[in-house]
């Protein structure tokens, strides 16, 4: 049984077949939209988000390399 489970491990197709799975079970998400935390992330990347520790506050978006180094 090892063999035939390693020989199927080592076909050149399972790459593709393990990607065909892992679409397929992802399709019913895809209509979902923005639920739970993709709200608390949209808003800390908001550039007019200024709570402490925020893209916005240490200017990751506005800043040069320099600035932000600097810091």
């Amino acid at each position: 049984m090892l063999t035939r489970v390693k020989g199927w491990l080592t076909d050149r197709r399972v790459p593709l077949l393990v990607a065909l799975l892992a679409i397929l079970l992802l399709l019913p998400t895809l209509g979902a939209g923005a639920f739970m935390d993709d709200h608390v992330h949209r808003m800390a990347y908001h550039p007019t988000f200024t709570q402490p520790g925020g893209p916005a506050a240490t200017g990751i978006f506005s800043a040069s390399l320099e600035t932000i180094l600097a810091r």
